[in-house]
């Protein structure tokens, strides 16, 4: 018992140091494929040591979709707006985000007439999706890890391929507009350099309040 409280209070002290603090980044909406930096700032290392880092990428599409079905033969044709949003630094991957806008029509042998419309052919305007990828990174498996601490920003690599696709029909036409934007979020976790004995921060109270009931239940059963 008295190693289970040991236990008790060092984790209600860790609870009640942990910090974090948060930054944010966006790149507008354009067409794919590119590849450009998105800047963040650095973690000030004058707050304390940092354990480990939280990237949340949010990938954003919006565009149009097109074909036409030209088999001799009725389909059934699966299409998707996407595209793959890799975010990167020297060389390893953070997170990924995979964006997309799916359905399925049913449409005929070919009309006669490529205008991606009619009866064998459909064209999808406006089409949106989004969707978010998180990497939880500590130090030992994050690279370059000294890199994210220090004043001003650091520069991370976004790559948006479009990946957006028509199938279902062994002859068909296609054409996309596809393009991507993203939101990304970096939460660097850390333990203050000292902890003061001002009043405490509402998740300290929370901790300490925890471990005396742990403790008081534990002299009741005594």
């Amino acid at each position: 018992m008295k190693y289970f409280m040991i236990f008790v209070c060092v984790l209600c002290l860790s609870l009640a140091q942990a910090e974090s603090i948060s930054f944010a980044a966006t790149k507008s909406i354009s067409s794919t494929n590119y590849t450009e930096g998105i800047q963040v700032s650095k973690f000030d290392s004058t707050l304390g040591t940092l354990t480990a880092v939280l990237f949340t990428l949010t990938g954003n599409i919006q565009g149009n979709v097109q074909f036409e079905n030209k088999d001799a033969a009725s389909a059934t044709v699966s299409y998707g707006l996407r595209a793959d949003m890799q975010l990167s630094y020297s060389g390893q991957n953070l997170v990924l985000a995979i964006p997309v806008s799916t359905g399925s029509v049913a449409v005929t042998s070919y009309d006669l007439s490529q205008d991606y419309a009619g009866s064998s052919g459909r064209t999808y305007n406006g089409l949106t999706g989004s969707h978010t990828g998180t990497g939880y990174f500590t130090s030992g498996s994050l690279s370059n890890f000294n890199h994210y601490i220090g004043t001003g920003n650091i520069t991370l690599s976004l790559q948006a391929l479009g990946t957006s696709y028509a199938s279902g029909s062994g002859n068909m036409a296609s054409a996309f507009v596809t393009n991507a934007g993203a939101n990304l979020t970096v939460e660097y976790f850390y333990t203050p350099s000292n902890v003061t004995p001002s009043v405490p921060e509402p998740g300290s109270l929370f901790a300490i309040g925890l471990g005396l009931f742990l403790l008081t239940s534990y002299l009741r059963k005594k």
